[in-house]
């Protein structure tokens, strides 16, 4: 089980704030492979970015949804009261990354670990809490080591509820509401959050990452077609949760072991999102190219596509778009271990800083790396021997974008 990141000191506002906090021992550049701050050195505060109803098996009850934000750069506790940071013309990139847990069990701290390495780089991230909870029905029956509790975790041998009349693609749908409603929240307080909204990135783990590349290339018209009673039952994905209605373009997608319904809706300018993506080759659970998820030999949920046709249809339907596929022999998560103690786990965060900080920078590099070893036998040092990190493509300094404010 990872350990959860013990809270950092909250400051009180009132009014106005004025972000004067020192933020000391600072070198070289962020937004790279290494840390250019300490775990000390991060603020974490919980908000409640939304307030939903139709939850699994209630249509009624109201859950107030929290997200957890992390930042080198010192957090409102009032979200409501406006922040002026000094040095305020250097803002952060963000990033949303949503946990895993086969939509019907997990919670924000799981990931807590891959936050902490992303704004130890220079990032504001946040980690959002989703609605979760559906019905299995045959998957009792055909589907192996895919039953939860409403604990925090995976339970492989709990008997799975049946007979229950919500489904996975309600509980799909509901996710997408929820990572829509944080980033609205996101986009609307971005100044107070010293965030810079050309640089909003979404990523995900497993069930995190098909909610994130959902996010990425579907909208509603394209989900109407995919679950059609969602829309009627559910709501519209793009205004459920909050009052926010503010416009956001993302910038890159973080797709670790996700997929999508089918690739032929990826097709509009608008679904153009730069991806950085890693897949186990022998994934049961979210196949790495086309097959029936879940481990459901009877087809239960229909077929699904993973990341390898995701790469394709990216590179055939927008060339010159930045795209990398990383590929290792391995089952569900490769390399999902705590990156603050894992070298291997560390290495998909390296490469998404490094692959955001490129394409920032006007790099359209196209790359699809196959391992041909098994995740469990390969070394960090091999990793690197197959694909380097590479951070530099003119390369954004430091300076530019975090608050460094000396009292």
């Amino acid at each position: 089980m990872r350990k959860r990141i013990v809270s950092a000191v909250m400051l009180l506002f009132i009014g106005s704030t004025v972000m004067s906090q020192s933020i000391a021992n600072v070198s070289g550049n962020c937004f790279k492979e290494d840390s250019c701050f300490a775990s000390s050195q991060i603020y974490k505060t919980d908000y409640i970015f939304s307030t939903v109803k139709n939850t699994y098996l209630s249509a009624r009850g109201k859950v107030d949804l929290y997200m957890t934000v992390y930042s080198a750069a010192p957090l409102p506790k009032n979200i409501q009261k406006k922040t002026i940071f000094a040095n305020g013309k250097y803002k952060q990139p963000f990033i949303l990354l949503i946990h895993g847990g086969g939509f019907r069990a997990g919670c924000r701290t799981l990931i807590a670990n891959e936050c902490m390495e992303f704004a130890k780089r220079g990032y504001v991230v946040a980690a959002i809490d989703y609605r979760l909870g559906w019905a299995p029905g045959d998957d009792k029956k055909y589907c192996k080591g895919f039953c939860f509790d409403g604990a925090c975790g995976l339970v492989l041998n709990s008997p799975c509820r049946v007979g229950l009349s919500d489904s996975l693609d309600f509980a799909v749908y509901r996710s997408i509401q929820d990572a829509d409603a944080a980033m609205r929240y996101i986009a609307h307080y971005a100044d107070n959050f010293n965030i810079d909204k050309r640089y909003l990135y979404v990523g995900g783990y497993s069930a995190g990452a098909i909610t994130a590349v959902n996010l990425s290339y579907m909208n509603q018209k394209d989900l109407n077609a995919v679950i059609p009673k969602a829309k009627a039952k559910l709501g519209l994905y793009n205004t459920y949760g909050n009052s926010f209605t503010d416009k956001y373009k993302i910038a890159g997608l973080f797709n670790n072991w996700g997929g999508i319904k089918d690739t032929a809706y990826i097709k509009a300018t608008g679904d153009k999102v730069p991806m950085i993506a890693f897949h186990g080759i022998d994934d049961s659970i979210v196949p790495l190219e086309k097959d029936y998820p879940f481990n459901c030999i009877n087809g239960a949920y229909g077929s699904f596509t993973g990341s390898k046709l995701i790469y394709e249809r990216l590179i055939h339907k927008f060339p010159g778009i930045p795209v990398e596929l990383y590929v290792t022999y391995g089952k569900h998560g490769i390399f999902d271990e705590n990156p603050s103690t894992d070298r291997k786990a560390l290495y998909r965060i390296q490469k998404a800083v490094c692959f955001f900080n490129r394409v920032r920078n006007g790099d359209k590099t196209q790359k699809f790396i196959e391992i041909d070893k098994n995740e469990d036998d390969i070394t960090y040092d091999e990793l690197i021997k197959a694909s380097p990190v590479e951070c530099d493509a003119g390369g954004l300094q430091q300076k530019q974008y975090v608050p460094i404010a000396l009292n």
